[in-house]
Order: C-alpha cells, then sequence, then structure tokens
C-alpha cells in the first residue's frame, strides 16, 4: 500500500510538472499536414495558397519537422577553435516558422521569405540561446555572425536569436537548436495555425483544401501539441 501510494504522488507531480511546465513555444491548434505524397512541388505550394483563403487559418508554412518530432543532428564550432565543437539539431523551415510557433524573438528576425537553391553559398539561420552562448555571443552580437561549420562549405549567417524552447524531452535539459532555410532536407510538413471555437468545421475545411489539391495522396496531420 505504501509503495502504491508512493509510486501515485510521484506520478501525480510528474504530470503536474508535464502539464505546467512553459514549453516556450505555442504549439496550441498548430496542426502538421503531411505532405510526403505530394507528386510535386506545385502541389504543395497551391495547397498552401488554398489553406491561407480559409477564415480560421492564422498562418501557414512548411518544415521539415517541429519541436517534439526529432530533426537533423549536426554540429557547429567556437568561433576561435574549430576543434571544440556541439551537437546542434536543424530544422528547415520556412519565414513563417516563428509565428506558426510562437517563439520569442531575442534579436534579429526570423528566416527570409525565399527558397534557395542548392548552389547558394551563403544560408541564414535562426539560433536558440543555447547554441548562441556556446558561440560566445550575446543574442545582439550574434546577429549577423556565422555558425562556423554548420553546413559543410556553405557559410550560415545567423539572422535571429530564439528563446530557449523545449523541443525534446523534458527528461533532458535544452541543448543547441537551429532554424534554417539551407535546401539540404526535404520539407514534408505542411503546418497549419488555427484560430477557431468549431476545430471539427476547419479540420474538414483542410482536409478538403488538400483533397483538391493534392488528391492522389491520403489527409494525414497531427496537432504538434
Amino acid at each position: 500500500s505504501v509503495i502504491i501510494i508512493v509510486s501515485t504522488l510521484v506520478f501525480y507531480k510528474q504530470l503536474q510538472y508535464a502539464q505546467n511546465e512553459e514549453l516556450g513555444y505555442q504549439p496550441d491548434l498548430v496542426v502538421g499536414v503531411l505532405t510526403a505524397g505530394a507528386e510535386n512541388t506545385s502541389q504543395i505550394n497551391a495547397l498552401g495558397n488554398s489553406l491561407r483563403r480559409i477564415p480560421e487559418v492564422v498562418e501557414v508554412g512548411r518544415a521539415q519537422t517541429f519541436p517534439g518530432s526529432g530533426g537533423s543532428g549536426r554540429s557547429i564550432s567556437k568561433p576561435d577553435n574549430e576543434n571544440h565543437t556541439t551537437a546542434i539539431t536543424s530544422n528547415r523551415a520556412g519565414a513563417e516558422i516563428v509565428d506558426l510557433l510562437g517563439l520569442k524573438l531575442l534579436a534579429g528576425t526570423s528566416l527570409p521569405d525565399r527558397v534557395l537553391s542548392r548552389d547558394d553559398s551563403i544560408v541564414q539561420i535562426i539560433l536558440n540561446e543555447t547554441a548562441v552562448e556556446f558561440l560566445g555571443y550575446t543574442p545582439e552580437e550574434a546577429i549577423g555572425q556565422v555558425a562556423p561549420d554548420l553546413f559543410y562549405g556553405k557559410r550560415a549567417n545567423i539572422v535571429g536569436v530564439v528563446e530557449d524552447f523545449h523541443f525534446d524531452s523534458f527528461h533532458k535539459p535544452i541543448s543547441s537548436y537551429t532554424f534554417h532555410n539551407n535546401p539540404s532536407e526535404w520539407r514534408p510538413y505542411t503546418l497549419v495555425k488555427l484560430d477557431t471555437d468549431n476545430l471539427t468545421s476547419s479540420m474538414q475545411k483542410i482536409k478538403e483544401s488538400f483533397e483538391q489539391t493534392v488528391p492522389n495522396s491520403a489527409f494525414e496531420y497531427t496537432f504538434i501539441d
């Protein structure tokens, strides 16, 4: 009985922590629509345009992934010591990502509103506080600097710094994270931020838009919260 009581109290405290701890971003009513089955980029662009015409849709953007769903594993080096490195999780995204996730910009701006080609030698990135601290900058000092060795053969210019947010388990301390526009990764998700009192109706409209613009693919989605 004592073991059951203690276990229940521990479970309750852990549940309260998970429910009340600040994530550092706002996942409520953000839907990740999987577009991996689209036949081409034109279908994905058509989906985005169609979704923006839905009154309840606040923002739409494409991304490689979202917090809680992994990302690409990379590393960055100290500006003055290429042998001193740290692991960093990267996520290719669009200019809308800051607004979509409700991230808090500490300095700079979001990513530029343009799609780079593989031939571009300069890319833009947003870093979290932890990554900026590793590089030895304040958020303001980081703007315009370069994250060394993030992308082989490319210059990664820092355009924004966001407040740290939980993109992994609460069991792990927050580590380095970056959003970027380097076309090295695929963006299989269209993220949709909603403002609605009738979620069922809004999701039906999203489904209809999907079926009209990506007709030969199954409608799969997840709420990122």
